[in-house]
């Protein structure tokens, strides 16, 4: 109720779900894995140019945890709250684990891959309910019940309108194209 009330929690929402934080997420990432690689792996610069790599890898990491660390931190506090233990606390400690073991790159890592396909998930999940939405009101709220002949074939004659609540199972119902 108090991230509700603050706000807090429909910042962490936008965070987690909108395609402009997931870009930023991803984009913090790499540049971070960049310097990172950079810092490393560079032989032959002054102090300063790995200093600043350095420092630019780890303020690009801090910035994934600033976009993909504060709804996962959300995430596990209403989770803890509430007794539920599922993949979110999972990731979530294993990113703790990350940060304990002097690894935050690759909890960076974990939740840029985690909270993108939260987020794509959430988008297939909105598509898959419009067109859901779509079928459900194409659903006629009327069928055009007939009878058989003996030899199988549909008897026109008998053909009543009816509301499709009253259409049973064994009924014949006629399809218009």
């Amino acid at each position: 109720r108090v991230l509700r009330v603050t706000g807090l929690q429909g910042i962490g929402k936008w965070l987690e779900q909108s395609r402009v934080s997931s870009v930023a997420k991803i984009s913090f990432f790499v540049a971070a894995t960049v310097f990172s690689v950079y810092h490393s792996r560079a032989t032959g610069l002054s102090a300063q140019s790995l200093a600043t790599a350095k420092a630019a890898s780890d303020v690009c990491t801090a910035m994934v945890y600033v976009f993909a660390g504060f709804p996962a931190a959300m995430s596990l506090l209403l989770d803890v709250v509430a007794m539920r233990i599922d993949t979110h606390v999972l990731m979530n400690l294993a990113v703790i684990g990350t940060l304990v073991a002097g690894l935050p790159l690759e909890g960076a890592l974990l939740l840029v891959l985690f909270q993108t396909s939260h987020a794509v998930e959430h988008m297939l999940t909105d598509k898959a309910q419009g067109s859901l939405k779509t079928l459900f009101d194409s659903i006629p709220d009327h069928a055009d019940i007939i009878e058989l002949k003996e030899d199988g074939s549909p008897d026109m004659s008998t053909m009543r309108h009816a509301e499709c609540t009253d259409v049973h199972v064994g009924d014949v119902v006629l399809v218009k194209p």
